[in-house]
């Protein structure tokens, strides 16, 4: 049991982040109008990285919780006790990562 603990929400952050990036590479990469190139590449993969890490970190930050040991209640309360903000807790080295 402990072994797969918080396994579902890393399968869900996982499929989360690469949906988000993929879409969001895509859609600037069209939507920029930039000449091909290294310039434009490397601007999409930065702003993807950013973009899909916002969206994923509150999924992060629960998994992170799960993969502790707390359960779905101590999740709840943690919330309850520092609001919707915690989940984004850790934002800016997470995108530094994937930036």
């Amino acid at each position: 049991k402990g072994l797969y603990r918080g396994a579902s929400v890393t399968v869900l952050r996982a499929s989360l982040l690469n949906g988000v990036q993929l879409a969001s590479y895509d859609t600037l990469k069209r939507s920029l109008g930039w000449n091909e190139g290294p310039t434009l590449h490397f601007f999409c993969g930065f702003a993807s990285g950013v973009i899909a890490q916002t969206a994923v970190m509150p999924v992060d930050t629960i998994k992170s919780q799960m993969m502790l040991g707390s359960g779905w209640k101590d999740v709840f309360a943690t919330l309850r006790r520092n609001g919707p903000f915690y989940l984004y807790r850790g934002l800016a080295p997470a995108c530094a990562g994937q930036g």
